[in-house]
């Protein structure tokens, strides 16, 4: 061991690493603040979005219940038309994934022979309610919902 020139014991060699960082050092990273990525629009089933696996139709189902049957029929035209997947979204919209072009038209006249689909692309996008999740037919959440939906699909509805 070599003495410094002050005549005492060096001070210990750190080691280095990956460029020439201390090894024993932690390395900190400053968190990335940032606004939301906008990456597109909201989807819908009249206005799908392109991704990696074909189109995502956002299926906005209204008063938020499908009925046994519905739910079948969604299913198998997801299957039909698309990858079969059906993921639900954070706002409680089903998600059909993987569907082709040339399937796009044939699943909306399913979806709209279900009732499950507004009449234009503009009534669609307004149309975005949910309701609680136990609410019956003739109560107040159905009534307040019913006449707020009616109210957004009608053709002087303000564009959201």
């Amino acid at each position: 061991m070599s003495v410094d020139r002050d005549g005492g014991l060096p001070a210990p060699r750190t080691p280095r690493g990956y460029l020439g960082q201390d090894k024993g050092a932690q390395i900190v990273q400053k968190p990335v603040i940032q606004g939301p990525v906008i990456q597109g629009w909201c989807p819908g089933a009249l206005r799908p979005m392109p991704s990696g696996d074909g189109l995502v139709v956002r299926l906005r189902v209204p008063m938020g219940r499908l009925l046994p049957d519905q739910a079948a029929a969604v299913a198998e035209l997801a299957a039909r038309h698309g990858s079969g997947v059906l993921d639900l979204s954070a706002r409680a919209n089903l998600q059909l994934r993987g569907v082709t072009e040339a399937g796009h038209a044939p699943l909306i006249d399913g979806l709209r022979d279900l009732g499950l689909i507004d009449a234009d692309v503009a009534a669609e996008t307004r149309r975005n309610v949910m309701v609680q999740p136990f609410w019956q037919p003739g109560d107040a959440s159905a009534r307040v919902a019913a006449d707020l939906l009616a109210r957004l699909a009608a053709p002087d509805a303000p564009d959201l």
